[in-house]
């Protein structure tokens, strides 16, 4: 952004436009450190299932119940009921009544098997944890003031690490060449050569957008100008004053048919004449397109109100 804008007010002027700095064919080469993690054995995991019996307490058809895990858990699956049956009160009538198959057991006594009619329970997730399960089951019909599903099974299979995951890296060098040129430049003054030299370790992609960047800024030449300013005005005192080096400011002289165009201070002398007159002669470069830059100005409102971010 311009700071101050000379026109016409310049004591004398003189434009240059050299090809000492041009540069269309931008190089580059640099070694580089790339690297790859190897898999030497995949992640093994297992699954272990845990069961637990347990009676449903006459009248009540709910009982809390709790699963423990002998290895540290990765993930619980979801629990399930595996055997429900009912006690040895009920009768065959009562068994076939709600679907079970009467049965003797062991020790020559009957009970009603409800294999199939597990829906008759149902189990609910309380919390999980690291190391055990904590669950609701509910279900039974009652049956002559008694629970039909008395006994049940539940179980629940548990996620653990077998064989964690081992694997090492592999890092090597190799040398990433990277080349721009501009043939329209190239036409007009010849090849010329630009060779950058890069910090080992470089990422390609920021080599790229600088020698990208170099090219650009130097395939065509640019505008230097040698400008005396006096201090004839106090406005064109306090310029001499307050520039310095690196200042960008716009000039303009219609004498020679110049527009105003932005420049950067390149070196600055200031002198006194016998006068006791001030003066400066400095060099200026011709700003480019790339160099330029526009501020954004925040005002104090608040967002999305009636002021907005704006160049």
């Amino acid at each position: 952004m311009s700071l101050y804008t000379f026109t016409d007010t310049m004591a004398e002027i003189s434009l240059e436009v050299s090809e000492r700095e041009i540069y269309n064919d931008v190089r580059s080469e640099v070694q580089i450190t790339e690297s790859e993690t190897i898999i030497d054995q995949e992640v093994e995991y297992g699954y272990i299932t845990v069961y637990s019996d347990l009676l449903f307490p006459d009248p009540y058809n709910s009982v809390n119940v709790t699963l423990l895990a002998d290895l540290p858990v990765i993930k619980w699956e979801k629990p399930f009921v595996s055997e429900l049956w009912g006690g040895h009160f009920l009768t065959q009538a009562q068994c076939t009544t709600v679907g079970g198959t009467y049965k003797i057991g062991a020790f020559g006594e009957y009970f009603c098997w409800f294999d199939g009619k597990l829906s008759l329970a149902t189990v609910y997730v309380q919390h999980r944890y690291s190391d055990r399960i904590e669950l609701l089951v509910t279900g039974g019909t009652v049956i002559g003031g008694h629970t039909c599903g008395v006994k049940c099974k539940v179980a629940a299979a548990y996620k653990y690490l077998v064989q964690p995951e081992e694997s090492h890296v592999e890092t090597w060098m190799h040398t990433i060449k990277i080349r721009r040129q501009d043939s329209d430049s190239i036409k007009k003054y010849g090849r010329r050569v630009m060779n950058l030299v890069w910090p080992l370790g470089q990422p390609k992609a920021e080599m790229e957008a600088t020698i990208e960047a170099y090219l650009e800024r130097y395939k065509e030449p640019m505008p230097t100008i040698n400008m005396k300013v006096q201090g004839t005005t106090d406005a064109l005192t306090e310029q001499i004053f307050i520039r310095k080096i690196s200042d960008c400011v716009t000039v303009e002289n219609t004498a020679m048919g110049m527009p105003a165009v932005d420049f950067f201070i390149n070196s600055a002398t200031i002198i006194q004449d016998t006068g006791d007159l001030l003066e400066a002669n400095w060099i200026l470069e011709q700003a480019r397109d790339t160099e330029l830059v526009s501020l954004w100005k925040w005002d104090v409102s608040k967002w999305d109100e009636g002021d907005v971010w704006a160049p």
